[in-house]
Formats: structure tokens, sequence, C-alpha cells
């Protein structure tokens, strides 16, 4: 493969990922947003030590929730509808993406 190839590849994978998927889901009765985020803890010399997947969930209504990421394997694809709700814009919830890295350390180093 040509470095234009996997350039184009890049690319148009990046484009995909934007637009998003639509899933229903049996356990919500309204639209909700999942947003997925990698956290890694690097050390000195920038090797990986640590490093966790973890969603949290955007509903119209309420605070964002953390969730697990293999809550996705409970939904079944779906064609986008013709408007998105109004969730699917709603800001980054910040705030909530640096929760989990609160939590205590899983090992403590003296």
């Amino acid at each position: 493969m040509t470095i234009r190839t996997v350039a184009l590849i890049h690319w148009h994978a990046l484009h995909l990922w934007r637009k998003g998927a639509t899933f229903h889901s049996l356990q919500h009765e309204h639209p909700a947003r999942i947003d997925f985020y990698r956290a890694r803890v690097v050390d000195g010399l920038g090797q990986i030590i640590h490093e966790r997947l973890f969603a949290i969930e955007i509903a119209a209504e309420g605070e964002p929730r953390l969730r697990e990421p293999g809550l996705i394997g409970d939904f079944a694809p779906a064609d986008r509808p013709a408007e998105l709700p109004a969730v699917a814009a709603q800001p980054e919830p910040t705030a909530a993406a640096h929760a989990p890295m609160r939590k205590k350390p899983v090992i403590e180093i003296r």
C-alpha cells in the first residue's frame, strides 16, 4: 500500500466516524447519545502502563452518566433518522469525561 492509499483510507474512516451511528435500544424510552473515550496512563519514557475505554451516556434531560463500553452490544443497528434528536448536537460532557480519572488509583506507588 502506498502512503497515498493509507491516507485516503484514514480520511474516509474519519469521515464515517464523524457521522456517528444510530441504534435502537429497548432500555431507553427517549433518545440518548453515547460518547466513547480512551484514557491512558503513560510513564516518563512514553510507554503506556494503563489504558481504559469508557463510555458516557448523554440524555436530553439529566446529568451525563458513566457507562460500560460493552453496552453497545445491547443495541440493534438502525437507519439514520431524517432529523437527528436534539441530544445529538449537545456539547461534549468534558467534566463527565474526566470523572473516571479522578478515581483512586488501582496501584499506589510509595
